[in-house]
Formats: structure tokens, sequence, C-alpha cells
């Protein structure tokens, strides 16, 4: 299983608190951002992200991004277990930002 990190402080109060005075996201966008985390936690391999569809995992200019809905995506840096990118290790989040389609 993956260790997950919030780096951002503000997404942290968000996942500690449910809200953020910098991310007024709507609730069923809260609520996707805590399901990804827990996906990302449960996580082993790379198969385990690419099984969800609908998370839609995938390279995101120099890290990784996963959908939490239309709008919005969460946005990740990833450490590898293994050469290959196969196996997580840690997963560090660092932002969430609008989704401008696919």
């Amino acid at each position: 299983m993956a260790v997950v990190n919030i780096t951002n402080k503000h997404l942290l109060t968000l996942y500690t608190e449910g809200k953020s005075k910098k991310y007024d996201l709507p609730p069923q966008v809260v609520k996707k951002y805590f399901m990804r985390i827990q996906q990302l936690e449960a996580a082993k391999t790379v198969a385990d992200l690419l099984a969800d569809t609908g998370m839609k995992f995938e390279a995101y200019k120099d890290h990784y991004s996963v959908r939490l809905n239309q709008q919005y995506r969460m946005e990740l840096d990833v450490e590898w277990q293994d050469e290959n990118q196969t196996v997580l290790w840690v997963v560090d989040i660092f932002e969430v930002s609008p989704h401008y389609g696919d």
C-alpha cells in the first residue's frame, strides 16, 4: 500500500476539517477528494489505479493527476518502488486544480 502525504497545507485542512478557505469546492468534489485519497492509500500497483477508468490516473506536466470530476483534478507526485514504475511507494498530493477536458 502507498504512503500518501498531503503536502499542501490548505488541502490538508480540507482533508482534516472537510473545508478550506482556499479550496471552496462543491460538496460532491470534496467527497470525491476523500474517495481518491482512500484509493491512493489502498493501491499497491499502478494497475490498481488504472482499474478505475473514471479516476484517469495519468502523467500531467512533470507529475501525475487523477480526476475528481469533469471540472477538477488532483495533482500529485509519485515515488515508485521499482524502476519500471509499477509499484507505488509514496504519493504526495500538492494541488487540486481546474480540469479543462480530456
